[in-house]
């Protein structure tokens, strides 16, 4: 979406304001903060500068959050120790493709201060929440250790991914997400997670390593090539 299109003549009426809104959102997305004419955006709304920031905050917060579903809201949940772990890693790869796809606006609400620092903290309190539920169903359940404290685990967890979701703003290009995710939630579920659940996450991170190195191992009819041949020695 260029400019041209998000840029229209200003008016009072609301749905046009809220049009306009997420037209820029996806210009954020699409082009970046620089390209985005940020203050030409914002009057054509009528909306000030620091206003108009407000509400894509608002509107970005919102959305994420409407993703993140705590146990009570699903009608099913695995049980088992590897379905849960592929679940997990599911619904996070999910949240991460939708901020690397935001990842300008993500930037924004990065760098939040001031005035606008309240919606940042009632994020992150509502995301901590979020992991509490979760992580309490996980104790019930008996794929996490039943003396984890949830409240200590929660600040953790959510520390991690938020560690991550910055390193993630740093990448020219897409990154591996979903190596990324699978590493974080084996290492959160062998630290918290009970013997079955160590024993799941463990085994599958081995089927993850043997699948990569398959991948390097091309081989030819009775003999592996010569650079397969070089990587295969240097890995031993």
């Amino acid at each position: 979406m260029t400019s041209r299109s998000i840029i229209m003549s200003r008016t009072p009426d609301l749905m046009a304001k809220v049009a306009l809104l997420r037209g820029a959102e996806e210009m954020f997305a699409a082009h970046g903060l620089e390209d985005a004419k940020v203050e030409e955006i914002a009057r054509r709304a009528g909306l000030s500068k620091g206003s108009f920031f407000k509400q894509v905050v608002e509107g970005f917060l919102a959305r994420f959050s409407s993703m993140v579903i705590v146990p009570e809201e699903r009608s099913a949940l695995p049980t088992g120790p590897e379905d849960t772990l592929s679940f997990v890693m599911a619904e996070d790869l999910t949240l991460f493709e939708f901020l690397w796809q935001n990842r300008y606006i993500l930037r924004i609400v990065d760098g939040c201060h001031g005035e606008f620092s309240y919606m940042l903290e009632g994020f992150h309190r509502t995301m901590v929440d979020a992991s509490k539920k979760w992580l309490d169903h996980w104790k019930r359940v008996n794929i996490l250790r039943r003396e984890v404290d949830v409240d200590v685990a929660a600040v953790l967890v959510n520390g991690a991914y938020h560690a991550l979701a910055r390193m993630m703003m740093e990448q020219k290009k897409r990154p591996p997400l979903e190596a990324w995710i699978e590493e974080t939630v084996t290492l959160l579920f062998v630290g918290m997670g009970t013997p079955a659940t160590i024993d799941a996450a463990i085994t599958r991170q081995r089927r993850r390593v043997s699948a990569a190195s398959e991948v390097l191992v091309t081989r030819r009819p009775g003999k592996v090539g010569k650079t397969t041949r070089r990587r295969v020695r240097g890995s031993l």
